[in-house]
């Protein structure tokens, strides 16, 4: 008997390190991504057991088709939407209720569409395919596993609320209303510009294509030449940022972000101290402002007010901006109220 159970043990001692190799090698061949294919078909089906997968595994939960354009690859879509886990927790999203709801709203986020490129290098592929299912009026609500939200050449995120990079690990549930399509999104913004300058300033034509510049108040300094501005002359500013529609989303004037509630208490409300440059690149570049807005001073002496409105190769472009006290859209025209200060002021 004695040595039947030591035959016994032996042969347990024997098979177990096999057992183990054995399981380890299976967890080892299960990717995350397979993993979280997998939690997500098991969460389908309780709560979505009539969902179907698409071939690359979305699950498309609903959908309205919509009776516009149908979308392809190089448009500029128009969007708003929201994006959470499948706990319920919302990771994405522009729009203002929901960050009411949520505690994340900012009186300086301009809570509008996001638009995106449809594009295999600046959009993740689960996006991207979702999109090119669509039509101009059409909405989704759909599950995307995150083999397919692996971000590309361009974030997919929004600029109003970041998730946590884990968040790309996760499945994750996007509610897509497409709004507008357009082709050519630099002309749509020259459009929009030039019905923003015949409401206000008829009969302004632009100094450069997609840039407008009206001076309010202008110095003469025809008899004292010298006191005109040169390379590195410090200047005195005061600035209103605002989007074409008249939102407010920057300002270095307290009773300003008074009035439009972005108000601060940690923030210095004085004037912004330039060095002025001829060249606005390289003025835009050395005071960390858009172009647009280092454009128009170039254009300006001391003692002068003026207004700027331009497009997004003169502002934030196509990744638009995000920081603690503003956030802007990409492809976003900006208008600019400037005043720099006389000397004696």
């Amino acid at each position: 008997m004695k040595k039947i159970y030591n035959f016994i043990l032996l042969s347990l001692a024997m098979l177990i390190p096999a057992i183990f190799a054995v399981s380890c090698e299976k967890v080892e061949s299960s990717t995350s991504d397979e993993i979280q294919q997998q939690i997500l078909d098991a969460w389908i089906r309780v709560n979505h057991p009539d969902a179907k997968a698409s071939d690359s595994g979305l699950y498309y939960l609903s959908s309205d088709e919509g009776d516009g354009m149908q979308l392809k690859d190089s448009l500029y879509v128009f969007v708003k939407y929201k994006c959470r886990t499948l706990d319920g927790n919302y990771t994405d999203y522009n729009y203002e209720d929901l960050a009411k709801q949520l505690g994340d709203f900012s009186y300086s986020t301009y809570y509008t569409y996001d638009i995106w490129y449809i594009s295999g290098s600046t959009l993740t592929d689960g996006i991207n395919e979702v999109l090119r299912t669509m039509k101009v009026g059409g909405s989704v609500e759909v599950a995307i596993p995150p083999a397919l939200m692996e971000s590309n050449t361009v974030s997919y995120y929004s600029l109003y609320y970041y998730s946590d990079d884990d968040d790309a690990n996760e499945n994750l549930i996007y509610d897509i209303q497409v709004i507008n399509a357009v082709d050519d999104i630099y002309q749509y913004q020259i459009d929009c510009l030039e019905a923003y300058r015949d409401a206000n300033y008829p009969g302004i034509d632009s100094t450069a294509n997609g840039f407008y510049f009206i001076k309010t108040k202008s110095v003469d300094y025809s008899d004292n030449p010298e006191d005109t501005l040169t390379e590195d002359e410090s200047i005195n500013v005061w600035y209103v940022g605002r989007t074409l529609d008249g939102f407010v989303f920057d300002t270095n004037i307290e009773d300003t972000a008074r009035k439009y509630r972005f108000y601060d208490s940690d923030d210095t409300y004085d004037a912004e101290s330039i060095s002025w440059q001829a060249d606005a690149d390289d003025l835009a570049s050395n005071s960390s402002i858009v172009t647009g807005f280092a454009k128009g001073l170039t254009m300006m002496q001391r003692g002068e007010r003026a207004i700027v409105f331009f497009d997004s190769n003169y502002g934030y472009g196509e990744s638009g901006s995000s920081s603690t006290s503003s956030s802007i859209p990409a492809y976003t025209p900006l208008v600019y109220e400037i005043y720099v200060e006389p000397e004696d002021d």
